[in-house]
């Protein structure tokens, strides 16, 4: 009988925390107001229990005193008290199950979140090679740019060069056709002196 109210009390003191209808736990005690009515209708409802379980006592200690109980007495307290513990076990049930899912969810939606991220980390890289390449290519150009005006301005400065030796040549070819001219002059004066000279002496 020891045993009996034992567990009878512990089972009160679980109620306590689990409810008659559904646990009132984490969400369902958001709000103070809340909280203050739901620990009236526990008080109300402990009294209940409590005229109840004096009433089951009773009848046990009467039971157990014209016949022996076919099942323990802690089974015959479980099933008299099941409507205190079926219903958290109902809601465990359907949490346990649902708290799994929202774990792997989550573990797919941080997966998901994590390639996302590894797939921007290699854009993110390749758009940085890919401008490397373009400085490079700017580099490239600019060198052969570079390269390609001094070409230019060496092929200019020999065209001028060139230009000067062109005249040059043409005055030095001016002055030799002048030079040629004079000498023919002074030959043909020569010869004429040297036939005045013959002349004179025949």
């Amino acid at each position: 009988m020891k045993t009996m109210k034992l567990l009878l009390f512990v089972f009160f003191v679980f109620f306590l925390f689990s409810g008659v209808n559904a646990p009132l736990l984490g969400e369902d005690m958001g709000v103070m107001g809340g909280v203050m009515g739901e620990m009236r209708g526990v008080v109300g409802q402990m009294e209940k229990i409590k005229e109840v379980m004096e009433k089951t006592i009773a009848a046990m200690e009467k039971i157990e005193s014209n016949t022996r109980p076919v099942l323990p007495s802690w089974s015959l307290a479980a099933l008299i008290l099941s409507p205190l513990w079926l219903p958290f076990l109902t809601w465990l049930a359907g949490k346990i199950p649902l708290r799994w899912f929202e774990d792997k969810d989550t573990a797919k939606a941080e997966a998901a979140v994590a390639k996302a991220e590894a797939a921007a980390a290699r854009a993110e890289a390749a758009a940085a090679r890919a401008e490397v390449a373009a400085a490079n290519i700017e580099a490239t150009k600019a060198r052969d740019d570079a390269a390609a005006a001094a070409a230019q301005s060496t092929i200019e400065r020999l065209h001028e060069q060139l230009a000067a030796a062109q005249a040059k040549t043409t005055d030095v070819e001016k002055e030799l056709a002048d030079t040629k001219a004079k000498n023919a002059d002074k030959v043909k004066d020569l010869q004429r002196r040297l036939g005045v000279i013959r002349d004179a002496m025949g």
